[in-house]
């Protein structure tokens, strides 16, 4: 019985040590609940994009850019109920959320930006460990089109390299009546709401300017207005034969080609061959022409007139 008893005693020490449980605290997550509507209609936006930034100069270049966003250090879709988590989060981290949707229901044939931009969602303090914080975002409009086109009557000026803001938005290169968007020949360019810098320069010496506005969800139509242009041709024949090629400059600086052949007989207009040839914008020029050799320099000024073509004849180099 002793025996016994000693055994059940070795058993319950036994039982009690593989029963022994050891408790770990287990925190919540950190987490943020963002919702997104439309802050026009107030109803709940399902497949916004909602982005999440722990630094302040990639967020502020999103909200400023049409461009495609980046720097952002997680990326979530709202669902149905225009609800995204977003988990994981650090307790001594700024955040800033951007969120956008591209509505195709604004502009036919294309998509207008909704998002935050103008209401700059940055959250105020940190997070605290294990909170969970809820967001409200509401989008409205923040880009629009502008096109850029001329009439047929510009024909001359063709093509036009036209820029938004300095930077190149590609070339009208066929005139049109009133374009519709993305048309082809006319620029269609998508920008943020609000006051651009267009140019547009020919080959031809015309140029244009001016600030216009781009309203968020709409379209800005920019005609660049007809420039009246002449062509001034340049030539020679055997008297200077040795000298070329011969390169020409207008206006000291701009430099529009070489004569490299001589003609068999005078030109009667700019379309004959061995001319060098070029549009430019109806005013008073100068020209130098020079030889290969720089012994030979021509000078003189003329005044181009719309649609004129000036034929120069080089005369023989002395």
């Amino acid at each position: 019985m002793a025996k016994a008893r000693k055994i059940l005693t070795a058993f319950l020490l036994t039982l009690g040590v593989a029963c022994s449980t050891k408790y770990n605290e287990v925190k919540p997550d950190t987490v943020i609940e963002v919702f997104v509507n439309d802050e026009a209609t107030g109803r709940a936006i399902s497949g916004a994009r909602v982005l999440l930034y722990d630094d302040s100069a990639a967020f502020h270049q999103t909200i400023s850019s049409a461009a495609e966003p980046s720097g952002f250090v997680s990326s979530y879709t709202t669902d149905n109920t225009g609800a995204a988590t977003i988990e994981k989060l650090k307790t001594n981290t700024n955040y800033f959320v951007y969120a956008y949707y591209k509505d195709t229901t604004v502009i036919t044939g294309t998509y207008i930006t909704l998002d935050n931009s103008a209401r700059q969602y940055a959250l105020k303090n940190t997070l605290a460990d294990g909170s969970q914080t809820v967001v409200t975002i509401s989008l409205r409009p923040s880009d629009g089109f502008i096109v850029l086109w001329t009439g047929s009557a510009n024909s001359a000026a063709l093509p036009i390299d036209v820029f938004v803001n300095n930077i190149s938005a590609g070339s009208v290169t066929k005139g049109n009546s009133l374009p519709s968007l993305f048309q082809t020949g006319s620029v269609s360019q998508r920008m943020r709401a609000g006051k651009a810098i267009i140019e547009g320069k020919s080959s031809s010496g015309c140029y244009w300017t001016n600030q216009v506005t781009v309203n968020a969800g709409s379209i800005r139509y920019f005609g660049l207005t007809d420039c009246s242009v002449g062509t001034i041709a340049f030539y020679t024949d055997f008297v200077n034969t040795s000298d070329l090629p011969i390169q020409l400059t207008l206006n000291a600086n701009d430099a529009i080609g070489t004569i490299s052949a001589v003609v068999s007989a005078t030109p009667t207009d700019c379309s004959a061959v061995h001319l060098a040839t070029a549009l430019r914008e109806t005013g008073n020029y100068t020209y130098q022409a020079v030889s290969a050799s720089g012994n030979c320099v021509w000078s003189g000024s003329f005044m181009l007139t719309a649609g004129e073509c000036n034929l120069i004849y080089l005369t023989k180099c002395n």
